[in-house]
């Protein structure tokens, strides 16, 4: 079965998937090309990024790229710390995927957070308790010289002032964003609520100003008499509630920012300022001959999903 010009995969393969076409690609790439990208991230395990999107491959500075439907790459200075090898794949290693991810997205920095906080949710390791990532990691790895000047770098950093391992999908990573690009402080996640013997976990809240925010998405549907429960004992107990669903989002937004600001005032407090710096790195990683340079993008296309192998004729 075809999966790239000259390479095929094996009967028992299949060949739609992600596992399978991310092999197969490098077998069409130069020498020291990795999986990159959002199909780095899936095969890592993060849940983000369509099914159909091109498969993505970043290789060396220098190299000739062929135009290859399917195949989004582009070229990049990549060391020996920056790859990792997953299930027999060379790819990005997770702090490098997540660099360019939030480096790259077209989404600037909201969809950068959703991005961030899908790797920092990973957990690996023979038990699955690993972290796959940690925001530390991460910001020592973005400080280093050779990403200086790279296109994105600045709006990477500061996606860890916004990112958390508890935010639990993308929606409500750029639900948090938004708050934050509307100038309020950085809310609370997964905020623990103890009302009359019942603990219940808000997905955003202000507890200073006894706000809380959540994402009802079309998984909720099921729980339709249980979450109105749940909103009448929270709002019981004094808290402001507020829905954010597909629908509402547009009119959700002006009003809870504009709710918050005024609690904030009527309990005279200031609104907090977000922190985006972070420390300088401990890293020493040479510069190499492309690191910190504009990524130039080569080609693109569609299709991937899941796992299997390939080989070159």
């Amino acid at each position: 079965m075809p999966l790239w010009p000259d390479v095929y995969a094996h009967a028992d393969a299949d060949p739609d998937s992600l596992r399978t076409r991310a092999a197969g690609l490098l077998l069409r790439l130069p020498p020291g090309s990795v999986i990159s990208g959002t199909t780095a991230a899936r095969l890592l395990g993060a849940d983000y990024g369509a099914s159909g999107a091109p498969v993505a491959a970043m290789v060396p500075g220098g190299e000739r790229v062929p135009a290859l439907p399917g195949a989004d790459i582009h070229r990049a200075g990549v060391l020996p710390c920056d790859v990792a090898v997953h299930h027999a794949i060379r790819l990005t290693a997770p702090v490098r995927t997540a660099l360019e991810l939030t480096a790259r997205t077209a989404g600037g920095i909201r969809e950068g957070v959703a991005t961030l906080n899908t790797l920092l949710a990973v957990r690996a390791g023979n038990e699955g308790l690993t972290p796959l990532l940690i925001p530390a990691e991460f910001l020592r790895f973005a400080s280093q010289p050779r990403f200086r000047g790279m296109r994105g770098i600045r709006r990477a950093v500061a996606t860890v002032g916004l990112a958390g391992p508890r935010v639990e999908s993308p929606v409500e990573s750029r639900l948090l964003a938004d708050l934050v690009a509307a100038g309020l402080p950085v809310p609370e996640v997964q905020y623990e609520l103890r009302i009359r013997g019942r603990t219940f976990f808000a997905d955003l809240a202000y507890p200073q100003v006894r706000t809380v925010i959540e994402y009802d998405g079309e998984c909720h549907a099921a729980r339709r008499e249980p979450d109105a429960e749940r909103r009448h004992r929270i709002e019981a107990a004094g808290y402001r509630y507020f829905v954010r669903t597909k629908r509402t989002r547009a009119r959700l937004l002006p009003e809870v920012v504009a709710e918050v600001r005024r609690a904030f005032g009527a309990a005279g407090q200031d609104l907090p300022t977000v922190p985006l710096a972070g420390p300088k790195s401990t890293c020493t990683a040479s510069r190499d001959r492309d690191g910190g340079r504009r990524l130039r993008r080569v080609t693109s296309g569609g299709r991937n999903s899941d796992p299997n192998s390939a080989h070159q004729t």
